[in-house]
């Protein structure tokens, strides 16, 4: 078996390191043609927003049906196709002709492209690690501030020597090359390999239906076969999701007791549904009601409304932050430097996070919660920076490193809220609002600026949105947390009527491991 946190597990870290320096901070950077598509295709800003907001939302929107794709092809597969499609799109949107040609291509068609990938490389990511999962999502996550931090610069100096679109075919093949690196991102073992003692590590006792998997329990006198593997029907059962859903038994076969490490019972729980199926559309389409049908889990839809308020503002920023600057008299060239900040302190927030997380227990809600309502209090204030490059800069440096940290926080939550198991169709799902929110919030950026004249009103209505949501996810860590003790009341009160063993509630209650 795989270790988990060691061995192959940061060789995947790697390559998709790469690939969020090169894909989805690609897409950051073309915000530095933006004042160019305005002025070539003679477009609106509202209008030229849509070229680059569609392939965020996009990305976003095919959350659930990549999680359906995921499960049922593997992580490999749909990245590599993802690779492809996008890097042909941006190649062929050097020659587009008209602002709504760079709407399909780079919208449309690079937004699917940034979804089959994006996605799966957040959750094959948290099949390799456990207690470090937050390190190596936090080094992943750092491409992306990587690239946003190197490539205003450089797709400046490329499009003054070979225009905007020669720029654009460079992009291509630098995306291309992740395919390479896609080829490299072999399945966990976890998924087929027998869980043994010295792999376990104990937790709370609960009932689960086997399919077809070998286990060994700490303390048993051998490998129970044949009685299959299901979702985990008590709460109390894994320490990593405050909620669960559809947890029945399959097949009518016996319900048994078994032990292991919340992270090994959800990975075999992944490894009980790759069974095959009657056909594969029929199993795809019940791979996807199955994930929307996440949306029952109170806390995960709490999470997704607070994104969904989060991402009405998040695009909006870096879009129109380098046209901001240039509106109000800063050079073109000391104007991309502020974007460049931006990603500076993406990388910063990004990586900062995830060493102290790996260092100390940090209450990933408290944390969300605080690093939005910065991000929501520093946009209103950033209208103040005027003329002025370095409070651009510093704006741009604040903002990134809040943004950055409620990246990487976000998945880390959705583990604790869902688990290990359901964290791809849990992404799909929260990227859906996300789209709903990047669709609906960045072009109203562009256009209050038409309509106006400044992106003052914009910044300061999205400033509030981005604040409000940080208040959002504070409710929601109250909520989680009151849940905590109502199970925990509860099973105490169903021991004290006698139906459940009074060893396995003390053990509980207390935190620690279960004995018997």
């Amino acid at each position: 078996m795989a270790r988990l946190d060691s061995g192959y597990g940061w060789v995947i870290v790697l390559c998709c390191l790469y690939g969020h320096l090169t894909c989805i901070a690609a897409f950051f950077a073309f915000g530095v043609f933006f004042p160019v598509w305005v002025e070539d295709f003679n477009s609106s800003r509202g209008l030229a927003s849509w070229a680059i907001t569609l392939g965020f939302s996009i990305n976003a929107l095919v959350g659930p049906l990549v999680a359906s794709a995921e499960e049922k092809f593997g992580h490999r597969k749909v990245i590599i196709s993802g690779i492809v499609i996008l890097s042909g799109a941006i190649f062929l949107s050097a020659f587009a002709t008209s602002i709504y040609s760079l709407m399909v291509l780079i919208g449309v068609i690079g937004g699917v492209g940034i979804g089959m990938y994006s996605l799966p490389s957040l959750s094959i990511i948290s099949l390799y690690f456990d207690k470090r999962r937050p390190l190596a999502l936090a080094n992943v996550m750092s491409g992306t501030a990587l690239g946003n931090f190197l490539y205003p610069p450089f797709l400046t100096w490329l499009e003054d020597q070979m225009h905007w679109r020669g720029a654009l075919i460079i992009m291509s093949g630098l995306v291309l090359q992740m395919a390479v690196f896609g080829a490299l991102l072999r399945p966990a073992d976890l998924y087929t390999t027998t869980v043994t003692d010295e792999d376990s590590i104990k937790s709370p006792t609960c009932t689960a239906n086997l399919h077809t998997a070998t286990v060994t329990g700490g303390d048993s006198d051998g490998p129970k076969k044949d009685k299959g593997i299901a979702e985990q029907s008590c709460f109390a059962s894994n320490e990593n999701v405050v909620y669960d859903i559809s947890q029945d038994s399959v097949d009518g076969t016996d319900n048994s007791t078994c032990e292991h490490s919340p992270h090994q019972k959800q990975i075999l729980t992944l490894h009980s549904r790759e069974k095959p199926g009657p056909s594969c559309c029929k199993s795809w389409f019940s791979h996807l009601k199955n994930t929307v049908a996440l949306l029952k889990n109170p806390f995960l839809a709490v999470f997704c409304v607070s994104n969904f308020l989060t991402f009405l503002t998040f695009l909006m920023v870096p879009l129109y932050m380098t046209d901001r600057a240039i509106e109000n008299g800063v050079e073109k060239h000391e104007a991309a430097l502020a974007l460049s900040m931006y990603g500076a302190g993406n990388l910063f927030g990004r990586l900062g996070y995830g060493i102290l997380a790996d260092r100390c227990n940090v209450d990933a809600f408290a944390l969300n919660s605080i690093s939005l309502v910065v991000c929501g209090a520093s946009t209103c204030l950033s209208p103040l920076c005027g003329g002025n490059v370095v409070l651009h800069g510093i704006y741009g440096f604040t903002f990134g490193t809040f943004i950055g940290v409620m990246h990487v926080l976000s998945t880390i939550i959705l583990v604790e809220l869902v688990g290990v198991s359901r964290l791809s169709s849990s992404l799909g799902v929260m990227n859906m609002f996300r789209a709903i929110g990047l669709i609906l919030g960045t072009p109203v950026g562009g256009w209050i600026y038409d309509a106006t004249g400044s992106y003052t009103v914009s910044f300061i209505i999205h400033g509030s949105i981005i604040g409000v949501s940080g208040l959002v996810t504070a409710g929601l860590k109250l909520a989680v947390a009151r849940s905590k003790l109502h199970n925990a009341a509860a099973a105490v009160a169903t021991t004290n009527s006698g139906v459940l063993n009074k060893s396995f509630v003390k053990d509980y209650s207390e935190g620690t491991p279960n004995k018997h």
